[in-house]
């Protein structure tokens, strides 16, 4: 249910859900739950409850490379840029194809104004996932930093799209 809700954009009621789902659940289904409830809290900025949500999920699963790349996009949101930097070049040493961490990275170290490094993490973290909507953010952000505003703008449209086919004509879509 949590993760139909998260579908729909009703982040505020998944959130309930996948704390109720934690009560009682087995290791396998804390995980799961833990895992959408991270993602959820990402998606509406609550990154404090986010980062503490993200060390839990790590006890659950230390060594799983999506629990350790939401937890360097947790680190990243509250803005702690290095730490999360290198959970993602741990995610990136167990799962190379990993393209979360490709595309952490390349926020990472777009931050750090290392823009032709970030670029080519970015376009990696593509050629994994052609299809993600965030990683074409990613792009066009990282292009827009370089001043290679045609190239941004073909990002950013790709982006749109892309956000539209999953999600709809939502309010983020029009805006």
């Amino acid at each position: 249910l949590g993760d139909l809700l998260r579908g729909d954009r009703r982040y505020w009621e998944a959130i309930r859900v996948y704390d109720q789902a934690k009560e009682g659940a087995s290791p396998e289904q804390l995980a799961r739950a833990s895992t959408g409830l991270l993602e959820t809290l990402l998606q509406v900025a609550e990154f404090t409850r986010a980062l503490q949500e993200a060390e839990y999920l790590h006890g659950l699963a230390p060594q799983a490379p999506v629990a350790l790349a939401l937890r360097g996009d947790a680190l990243w949101a509250t803005g702690l840029f290095d730490e999360a930097e290198q959970v993602y070049l741990d995610v990136l040493a167990i799962a190379p194809e990993s393209g979360a961490a490709r595309d952490g990275l390349a926020r990472s170290l777009a931050t750090k104004n290392q823009y032709d490094e970030a670029l080519d993490w970015a376009l990696a973290a593509l050629d994994v996932s052609p299809d993600s909507a965030a990683f074409h953010h990613t792009l066009g952000s990282i292009y827009q930093l370089m001043h290679r505003f045609p190239e941004s703008a073909d990002a950013f449209e790709h982006y749109v799209d892309l956000l539209a086919a999953h999600t709809g004509n939502t309010e983020k879509v029009s805006w």
